[in-house]
């Protein structure tokens, strides 16, 4: 109820796309996913290389794909943050989350997997230190695929960095 209150009051203030997307994040985080769509791609109909809206978009995309099972949502999202890296090669959250997405339709995906570890890796070489979310998404990816020897290599370069980090230590007990 709060959330719809603050969405509500952004929306009031006026179609600013800085209101606009403050209240697309608002409704992205409350799980109304159909204002949060709405929102970013009223800002994407003005301002079509807007990062922050693409990001909006895709991550909704990719929330609906998950909820819904429709392709079309996964598509959408696959393609929404594949624009970002086209503009933006060193979008580390673009990045991860592509992969992820991908990763998560592995049974219906056509993609090779190989795409989807090269893209992430390519925008974490911007990075001195390449964040543990991305460690993550790169060793659970290849647990999937089954590559356990590779998986092991980033779950345990997460504990180096994080002796807590109580999801490395899970995902090692998966392998």
């Amino acid at each position: 109820p709060k959330c719809k209150e603050i969405i509500a009051e952004l929306e009031s203030k006026g179609s600013t796309d800085e209101n606009l997307l403050a209240a697309g994040r608002a409704s992205f985080i409350a799980g109304d996913y159909a204002s949060s769509t709405r929102l970013a791609d009223s800002v994407l109909e003005r301002q079509p290389d807007n990062l922050v809206s693409l990001l909006l978009a895709a991550d909704t995309a990719t929330r609906l794909a998950v909820q819904t099972e429709d392709d079309a949502h996964y598509e959408r999202a696959v393609d929404l943050y594949s624009r970002i890296l086209a503009k933006d090669p060193a979008n580390l959250a673009a990045a991860n989350n592509l992969a992820w997405t991908l990763g998560i339709n592995l049974g219906k995906e056509h993609r090779a997997m190989e795409e989807i570890l090269r893209r992430v890796p390519a925008a974490a070489q911007a990075s001195p230190t390449v964040p543990v979310d991305i460690l993550d998404t790169l060793g659970t990816l290849h647990m999937r695929m089954n590559q356990l020897d590779k998986a092991r290599t980033y779950f345990d370069a997460i504990i180096q960095r994080d002796p807590d980090n109580a999801t490395a230590y899970f995902r090692v007990g998966q392998i």
